[in-house]
């Protein structure tokens, strides 16, 4: 099975830095505790299947993975906003 997920990128937090949000689903349904790693850092996805992580601008591979279902590898490209 593949999870299905959606990138949201949300606002700025510093020059340097956007906190990216997600949301993992399947077949519609939210997925809880699935992990998201991406540039050293990891998190897991809540009740909801929603999750968040502040990365630096630039590139980068996001692995989300779950017991039971293929990993699934995306590529983002984040970039800083002045505010």
């Amino acid at each position: 099975m593949t999870l299905f997920f959606l990138a949201l990128l949300g606002f700025a937090s510093s020059l340097t830095a956007e906190t990216t949000t997600g949301v993992v689903r399947f077949q519609g349904q939210p997925i809880p505790g699935a992990l998201i790693e991406a540039t050293g850092k990891q998190t897991t996805s809540d009740e909801s299947g929603l999750w968040s992580l502040e990365l630096p601008a630039g590139t980068h591979q996001i692995r989300i993975s779950m017991f039971g279902f293929t990993q699934l590898t995306i590529i983002i490209s984040t970039t800083s906003t002045s505010l």
